[in-house]
This record gives structure tokens, C-alpha cells and sequence, in this order.
């Protein structure tokens, strides 16, 4: 008989279980409308840069140049955007890029905060109550899946870390599209439901659904827990942002690759990131006899700048930003200018054309040399032909 018992009240046993789909399951405090609201505000400013400035770091790759420089051949239609990525001002590809990354190390609390509110409707019974129900819940998973797997792939490429199968790319150009549909079904259902409990909370009548039926003893405000989330949030601004911007943060920025440290002022103040020998530099590829050599297309020929040593002593000073391993920095040099590239009167077109390429500073060497001020590159001015 006591056997027999405690058959018959097992059912009874189980249904008292707590199961993630079981709301009461959920007991924090925290939880709430407008605690989600705040969060899902920012994250629909900060998400949006996001997709706007990975669009233009895609652009600025110029894919429409040369095959070599289209890292996606397949986007079809998703590339109807591109333009030609101007040549100034010099900072405005530091600038994106900057925010890029930076905004999207910052976003991570924000986001890992606004996982964790929701996560009781993830496990909500049943799947879908209604059609409009069941398309919210297909955008989740666009928009979560999505979400994460752009923000692991943007932190494991900052780190230079590419443990991912495939080329980071188009891996972050394509998921970035298909975040993009979960996240803006996502907004149009929910942006106006956000934007009403933050500005009038929730209805009277209408119950909380994101609040726990049966909270544990509060030990923390929903204030206090937005406040933790924008301490994380400006914590990594302080240690990441330096990776992108000069100035003192760049000393602080401890999350780079290898660390917070300073290559220090002058022309080669750049992160190293290759030893000579992985890249097969030789003594041959940095010695004084090297020169660099001009070549024009067939049927053409080059003469020098206007700037370049012996023809005429005036030099070009620029400014340009170098972003080698994820740590940009500007450099300002003397040097030739820009090659002329002159079509014969002989070839296929049976005209003349000129065009001219970036101006390029050099390091001192031995004549003919074409700067003298040192320059990130060892780049001499070849004998022109």
C-alpha cells in the first residue's frame, strides 16, 4: 500500500516541477516592461550604426575596382549600394571603422542584458498563439541567431582569433543581412509597444508578462541594474577604444591584441603583429638597393610626378591613416608625387588619357631617392622609364 501510494501521487510530483516554460520558474526581481524597453532603445540606435558603418567598411573595400578586392562575387543585389570610397577626408575610413568596432565592443553588455530579460518568453508555451504571434517568433530567431553570431565572429576577428570555418568576410557580410530582416520585424512589431511603456509604463488591466508572478526579496533596482550594465558598457570604452582613436585611451586599451602597449611617437610607431620571417622578408627586400618600380598598362607610358628628385626638388606632404592589425594611426611624410600615366597615341583608343595615383612618402636611401623625410614604408623612387 505505501508502494502504491507513491505511484499515484508521482503526477502530482511532477506537475509541481518548475521548467523554464513554468513563469514562476523565473524569479528575479529585475525583470520587467520597461527595464527591456530601455535596453531594446539602445540597442536599436546602437545596433543600427552598427549596420550602417559595416555597410561602408564593405564599400570601402571598393569590391567594383578589381575581383581582387570583391571578397563576396555572389552578393547579387546586396551590393546595390556600393559607391567609390573617396580619397578624403584621410580620417573618414578611421573614423566608420572606429565607431564599428568600438560601438559593437561597448553593445555587448547591453546585449547579453536585453538576452537575459526576455529569455522567460523564449521558453513560452505553446510556440505560437497566432499568426502574428508565430511571425514574431521566426524573426527571433533571425534576430538572436543573427545577433549573436555577428557580434562572435566581429570579437573573435578583433582578436584576431579565426577559429570560425571560412573567410570572416562574407561570413559577417551575409550574416549581417540576415540579422537585418529578424531585426527590423522585430522592431516594427515591437518599437511602438517600447516606445509606449517607456513613456506612459504599463497599462492598468494589462499585466507585466516580462515580471516574475512570484519574485524573490528585491537586492537590487531596476535602476541599479541598468546602472551595472552601462558601467560594463563604459568600462570597455575606456580599455577598447584606443584601438581605433589616438590619445591617452590608447595607452588603457588593455582588450587589444597583445595588449595596451604604445609603439611610441616617429614614422614606424606601428603595431607589429608578423615577425620578418613568417612573411618571408628577406635582407634583399629592405636593403638600399631595393627600388620600386612603376608600370603602366600595355601601350602606355609613365613619367614621373611633378614632385620626384632629380626632376624637381619640391616635395608633397600628406597625411594618411595606416590601420594595421585593428590599431589605425595617422602619418603625415614628404615625398614624389604622383606617377602620369599617358596613353600612346598608337593604342586601341587612338587617344590620350591621364590619370594620376595616390602620392606615396618614402624613406631615405641613396639616389635617386624621392623623400627626406622616413616614412611606415621603404618605398625609393624607382628610375623611371
Amino acid at each position: 500500500m505505501p508502494e502504491r501510494r507513491r505511484i499515484r501521487s508521482l503526477p502530482d510530483t511532477l506537475s509541481t516541477l518548475r521548467t523554464p516554460a513554468n513563469p514562476g520558474f523565473w524569479r528575479s526581481p529585475v525583470r520587467g516592461a520597461r527595464f527591456t524597453a530601455v535596453l531594446g532603445v539602445v540597442l536599436l540606435a546602437g545596433l543600427t550604426l552598427l549596420f550602417v558603418t559595416g555597410l561602408l567598411s564593405y564599400a570601402a573595400y571598393n569590391p567594383d575596382l578589381n575581383r581582387v578586392n570583391d571578397k563576396t562575387p555572389d552578393k547579387g543585389l546586396l551590393g546595390f549600394y556600393l559607391f567609390s570610397w573617396p580619397t578624403g577626408p584621410h580620417w573618414l575610413y578611421r573614423l566608420t571603422q572606429g565607431l564599428h568596432v568600438t560601438v559593437g565592443i561597448v553593445l555587448v553588455p547591453v546585449l547579453l542584458a536585453k538576452l537575459w530579460s526576455v529569455i522567460p518568453r523564449l521558453f513560452a508555451l505553446p510556440p505560437a498563439r497566432s499568426v502574428g504571434h508565430a511571425l514574431e517568433r521566426i524573426s527571433l530567431v533571425l534576430l538572436i541567431g543573427g545577433a549573436l553570431f555577428q557580434f562572435l565572429t566581429g570579437l573573435l576577428n578583433i582578436q584576431l582569433d579565426y577559429i570560425f570555418p571560412g573567410s570572416f568576410y562574407p561570413l559577417h557580410f551575409y550574416g549581417a543581412w540576415v540579422f537585418l530582416a529578424g531585426f527590423v520585424t522585430h522592431t516594427a512589431l515591437k518599437a511602438p509597444q517600447a516606445i509606449r511603456v517607456l513613456r506612459n509604463g504599463v497599462p492598468r488591466g494589462e499585466a507585466d508578462t516580462l515580471a516574475a508572478p512570484d519574485p524573490l526579496p528585491a537586492t537590487l533596482s531596476r535602476r541599479g541594474a541598468l546602472a551595472m550594465v552601462g558601467a560594463g558598457s563604459l568600462l570597455l570604452l575606456i580599455t577598447s577604444a584606443g584601438r581605433s582613436f589616438d590619445g591617452p585611451l590608447r595607452r588603457i586599451a588593455l582588450l587589444t591584441p597583445r595588449g595596451g602597449t604604445d609603439p611610441g611617437p616617429g614614422p614606424n610607431a606601428f603595431q607589429i603583429n608578423k615577425t620578418a620571417a613568417a612573411v618571408r622578408i628577406t635582407p634583399a627586400d629592405t636593403g638600399e638597393n631595393w627600388r620600386l618600380t612603376v608600370r603602366g598598362p600595355p601601350g602606355s607610358s609613365v613619367s614621373p610626378g611633378p614632385n620626384c628628385w632629380p626632376w624637381n626638388s619640391t616635395q608633397r606632404r600628406s597625411r594618411s591613416p595606416v590601420w594595421r592589425a585593428g590599431r589605425p594611426r595617422t602619418s603625415s611624410g614628404a615625398g614624389c608625387g604622383s606617377p602620369i600615366w599617358r596613353r600612346s597615341p598608337d593604342s586601341r583608343t587612338g587617344r590620350r588619357a591621364s590619370s594620376s595615383s595616390r602620392s606615396s612618402a618614402a624613406a631615405p636611401s641613396a639616389r635617386p631617392r624621392c623623400a627626406t623625410t622616413r616614412s611606415v614604408t621603404a618605398a625609393r623612387c624607382s628610375r623611371w622609364r
